[in-house]
């Protein structure tokens, strides 16, 4: 241990996982309790008793034993799944086992066997596990890290998903897919800068990624360069003049420019694409009726809500351009079902005040 101590900075892989089973092993055996011949095989190769009992196996099996240390579970020359199966067992011994007490008996062996030293020596270990982590990772696994990475995020569990995506992006960092997955991750937790730097560095590897663009501009316009947003969406249409996602969110970047006129066109054209795309329906609803153009506005937001009949935005949007088209008793309807599907939507509570007051308004005439 104190040899150990001394050469912290040199330590490979194996002297650390060694040295910690050697800080453990005491421990060990008392909680094992094995007292008769195998005690022997236990001091000279403890790190196989952590193994076997982190798996359930039995410590006496000696020819198990020996397996194991052939394939590098102990001092043997080893490969890395072995070697990182030993160091992932040290850490939980060393974490179940060096508290209190047994921390101030191993202080007592000596000045360098202080807690702050075992501290040093699990802090390596973790270390050392997370590069044979990183080591063991294979170019053929980057599909399924991406696609791993888009469950998790799916999930809501980004920072798990964008840890798949630094996996992914450290054994292939010149897969574009990888670092568009990254990209679109950070966008849905609001890192657009960096999502615009990954967006890009994908289009950089393949430079007709369309998708890629598309999604680039959105994190472009989120960051208020609607110039740059309608440029990478139109470079995305060029690309893949099919996508009716890409015209739809062109659109969305000329409406912010207030160019309304040519965003109408654009949701028009990924309707024609794609009848199915509610964004679009509901989007285009939107500018109709902000143009007054509320006999083509509900029909879009029926449209929208026949697609997705739980869509609270556009229940409550309907029911404003029906009263605004002077079609009040059904745009209460509406309205209450937007705070059915939506209770905690404020503007749907609010819509249904002011739709209340002007049946109030209406009576009293």
């Amino acid at each position: 241990l104190h040899r150990l101590i001394r050469r912290q900075r040199q330590m490979c892989i194996r002297d650390r996982g060694n040295g910690a089973c050697m800080i453990l092993r005491k421990q060990m055996i008392r909680e094992i309790g094995l007292l008769d011949k195998n005690l022997v095989f236990i001091g000279s190769d403890s790190d196989y008793c952590f193994t076997a009992r982190a798996r359930g196996w039995q410590v006496w099996r000696i020819a198990s034993a020996r397996g194991v240390h052939e394939h590098g579970a102990s001092g043997a020359d080893g490969n890395a799944e072995m070697d990182l199966l030993k160091i992932n067992d040290m850490l939980y011994f060393g974490r179940k086992w060096l508290t209190g007490g047994l921390y101030r008996e191993m202080a007592a062996e000596g000045d360098n066997c202080t807690p702050e030293a075992i501290d040093t020596i699990m802090n390596q270990l973790a270390h050392a596990a997370a590069d044979l982590r990183q080591a063991s990772l294979k170019p053929e696994d980057v599909s399924s890290y991406n696609d791993e990475a888009i469950s998790l995020q799916q999930a809501g569990r980004y920072e798990e998903a964008l840890v798949k995506c630094r996996q992914a992006a450290s054994i292939a960092p010149a897969d574009a897919r990888t670092h568009h997955v990254m990209g679109f991750i950070l966008q849905t937790q609001g890192q657009f800068d960096e999502a615009v730097e990954s967006y890009r560095r994908a289009i950089e590897l393949k430079p007709d990624f369309a998708q890629a663009y598309d999604h680039l501009g959105v994190a472009l316009s989120e960051l208020g360069r609607c110039d740059e947003a309608v440029e990478s969406h139109s470079k995305a249409i060029e690309l893949a003049p099919d996508c009716a996602g890409a015209y739809n969110n062109l659109a969305i970047a000329l409406g912010s420019q207030g160019l309304i006129d040519e965003a109408i066109a654009g949701y028009h054209q990924a309707v024609r694409l794609e009848p199915d795309l509610v964004d679009a329906h509901y989007n285009l609803a939107n500018l109709l009726r902000d143009r007054g153009r509320h006999a083509e506005a509900i029909a879009a937001y029926r449209h929208a809500i026949q697609l997705k009949p739980d869509h609270a935005e556009a229940h409550v949007n309907l029911s404003r351009a029906l009263r605004e088209y002077g079609r009040l008793d059904e745009a209460i309807r509406y309205c209450e079902k937007a705070v059915t599907l939506a209770p905690h939507l404020a503007e749907a509570h609010n819509n249904m005040g002011l739709l209340l007051r002007a049946q109030l308004s209406l009576i009293h005439i």
